[in-house]
């Protein structure tokens, strides 16, 4: 038994050459958009300022610059602990040896955000600074290339006397510690 062409031709559905269903086009976009933000994200999270009790890590950026970004406190790259953030028309840290960054507010505000960095270093760490277009950090590096060891660190004392005996004494207030440090 045949079927009649004239059936074929009523229940087929006619798709017009060259024409893409809508679908396909607001699919595409909306994929877009997903993932144009979970990019951003993603770059925020990776790059992310670290606050007060977080560690951070030197990130270079474009032109030699580079940033401090928050890191894992027990990771060998996270150099540098956030003791304090100030926000105000002159801020300061206080009172420290503190590594800093300063974030510029807007003119309207005519406030700047000061963030005050201890180093986070355990005895026998050995540094080298390493310097940056825009600053000077320290980075660990194997004590045959050192500059500095960490000799003795000191936790609920700022204290430059504790590091008698040609030690190279690094302070801080808040919180209190003392690094006494010995050129290898």
């Amino acid at each position: 038994m045949s079927v009649p062409a004239q059936w074929h031709q009523q229940y087929q559905q006619p798709h017009p050459v060259g024409k893409k269903p809508k679908v396909t086009r607001l699919g595409i976009i909306v994929a877009t958009v997903v993932l144009a933000g979970v990019g951003v994200m993603i770059y925020f999270i990776a790059t992310s300022t670290p606050d007060v009790g977080e560690c951070a890590e030197a990130k270079e950026k474009d032109h030699g610059k580079v940033e401090l970004v928050q890191a894992d406190c027990g990771s060998s790259e996270a150099m540098y602990y956030v003791a304090d953030t100030v926000t105000a028309r002159s801020p300061k840290c206080p009172d420290g040896d503190y590594k800093t960054t300063r974030d510029t507010g807007s003119r309207k505000s005519r406030t700047d955000t000061l963030t005050c960095y201890t180093l986070n270093v355990k005895e026998g760490d050995c540094l080298k600074a390493h310097k940056y277009a825009n600053n000077t950090l320290s980075e660990r590096v194997p004590c045959a290339s050192a500059e500095l060891k960490v000799a003795k660190v000191v936790e609920g004392k700022a204290d430059d006397t504790l590091c008698s005996g040609g030690l190279e004494a690094y302070t801080y207030s808040k919180p209190a510690k003392t690094i006494c440090m010995v050129k290898p």
